[in-house]
């Protein structure tokens, strides 16, 4: 699928962004290092900063829908009160959970 694309994608801007340039200060003196092993962070450092730039400009805030009734959104608690009530009578949601957070898990250890 496209998450595995990007991913291949990713790693291979970040090898190219490792061996474009040698590792060394900014200017001489400078505590600040680029290029080398730190190349595809300063990438990535890069990609947020567009990232930043276009959500700023194009992203406008998501108030919710209001329909009128003029009644009162639920507060956190509430909302996390409902989370766990659904956790604890629906085992198919607790469940769901429990798998995403195994593979999840997996992943992070042997990927």
């Amino acid at each position: 699928t496209v998450m595995y694309c990007v991913a291949i994608a990713s790693g291979l801007a970040g090898q190219a962004a490792a061996d474009a340039m040698a590792f060394g200060p900014i200017s001489e003196g400078s505590i600040v290092y680029v290029g080398g092993k730190c190349g595809p962070f300063d990438l990535a450092i890069a990609c947020l900063v567009v990232a930043m730039a276009l959500i700023a400009l194009f992203f406008e805030e998501n108030y919710g829908g209001s329909d009128g009734g003029g009644e009162e959104s639920p507060s956190l608690m509430d909302n996390v009160m409902n989370a766990a009530r659904l956790l604890a009578t629906d085992m198919r949601v607790l469940l769901l959970g429990v798998v995403v957070a195994a593979f999840e898990g997996s992943m992070f250890a042997f990927v």
